[in-house]
C-alpha cells in the first residue's frame, strides 16, 4: 500500500504520468489453459467483507492487465484508479 500511496502522489503531480493499480483477492493459480479459466470481475470498491474476501487466478490478473495495456476503453475506464479484481464463483446447485 505505502508503493500505491507513493505512486498516486507522483502521479497526481505530472500530468504525464498515469497509473493505475489493480487490486486481487487472495492469489491462487490455475487455469492453465485458456479455457479453464473461471471469468472474473473488476470493481471500483471492495465487494466483499474481510471474512468472504474470495480468490482470484493469477492468469485473471494477468488478463486484466494485458486489457489495460492493449484495449484504450478498458484504460480509459480504469486509469488512475485502484480497481479489485476477483474471480467470478459458479453458482451452487
Amino acid at each position: 500500500m505505502a508503493t500505491v500511496r507513493y505512486l498516486y502522489a507522483e502521479a497526481s503531480k505530472n500530468p504525464h504520468v498515469e497509473f493505475c493499480a489493480v487490486r486481487p483477492e487472495v492469489l491462487v493459480d490455475g487455469g492453465k489453459q485458456q479455457a479453464d479459466l473461471p471469468k472474473y470481475a473488476v470493481h471500483a470498491t471492495r465487494q466483499n467483507g474481510l471474512f468472504n474476501a474470495g480468490v482470484t487466478t493469477r492468469a485473471n490478473v494477468g488478463r486484466f492487465i494485458a486489457d489495460l495495456v492493449s484495449e484504450e476503453a478498458v484504460w480509459a475506464r480504469w486509469k488512475g484508479s485502484f480497481p479489485q479484481i476477483f474471480d467470478v464463483r459458479k453458482e451452487m446447485k
